[in-house]
């Protein structure tokens, strides 16, 4: 069976599951009030891991069917009304309190404290906790992502007072440095402010924190990756003296709150490289 069949073979079964859990029980739960699935591991066809949250998908993400999250012009969502941004925070804080199981009365208190919050200002700020929360499970439920099964584990270091290209590069080391771990790799993330009305707030420039870069010779050919070269040429208008070389690690460009980008040289004791050549090669 070949991986588009067998794709088509786990997707029938999880609908047969949910509109007919009497044809097979062991698809479902022995908590079937809780609604959860049993999805069968294609690699072993154990019957193990759990899902419910294909049944509660309620509209699209942002990038509707595929995943635009690594680039830099993401298409902007329409401006939310008041009772949609006030229901998908209720929705979120349901899970938030159930999952950090807060009594009746600590459930309403911060529930009413973002109500009033959107009301008057149109958003609201999330604590330490709610924003780790709201990370990992953001990760657990991305299901396009292989690396998923670290969800429990992810490191989440808030930057959001952060608001100079400055701090940026100071965060940006803080968390290469934690993830990379002497390459004993460890899953992080970094959040900076929330974009502002106006559309400004921090940005990182760059596709990927490591890349090399590209040169375009006049005669057409290409020295290093043939993927940086506009990118390339982007650092060197804002100065970046480069060596021209095949392997050169290309700068950070981060720009602040209504700042324009900056270029920030990456310490080498942050860059691991492993030494490649071809079988050719002696």
């Amino acid at each position: 069976m070949n991986p588009v069949e067998v794709r088509k073979s786990i997707l029938r079964n999880v609908l047969e599951a949910n509109n007919n859990p009497e044809k097979d029980e062991t698809k479902l739960s022995k908590a079937a009030g809780n609604g959860y699935v049993r999805l069968t591991n294609i690699m072993d066809d154990n019957i193990s891991m759990s899902d419910t949250l294909h049944c509660k998908a309620s509209h699209k993400t942002l990038c509707g069917e595929k995943c635009h999250g690594s680039i830099m012009s993401i298409p902007k969502p329409k401006t939310r009304t008041l009772k949609e941004i006030k229901d998908e925070a209720t929705t979120f804080f349901e899970l938030y309190c159930n999952s950090e199981k807060l009594n009746k009365n600590e459930r309403q208190k911060r529930i009413d404290e973002v109500m009033h919050s959107i009301s008057t200002t149109g958003t609201y700020d999330l604590t330490y906790d709610e924003l780790v929360f709201g990370a990992k499970t953001a990760w657990r439920n991305a299901s396009r992502c292989i690396g998923r099964i670290q969800w429990s584990t992810l490191q989440v270091f808030d930057c959001r007072k952060v608001s100079t290209a400055k701090g940026m590069y100071e965060a940006a080391c803080q968390h290469v440095k934690f993830a990379t771990n002497g390459g004993n790799i460890r899953s992080a993330i970094t959040v900076f402010p929330q974009q502002s009305k106006t559309g400004c707030g921090a940005r990182v420039w760059n596709s990927q924190f490591f890349k090399y870069a590209g040169y375009e010779k006049p005669d057409g050919t290409i020295i290093g990756d043939p993927l940086s070269v506009e990118f390339t040429k982007f650092c060197q208008s804002l100065g970046w003296e480069s060596k021209g070389g095949r392997f050169d690690i290309l700068p950070w460009v981060l720009s602040g709150e209504d700042e324009e980008p900056q270029l920030f040289e990456i310490p080498e004791d942050l860059i691991l490289e492993v030494n490649i050549k071809h079988s050719s090669e002696n």
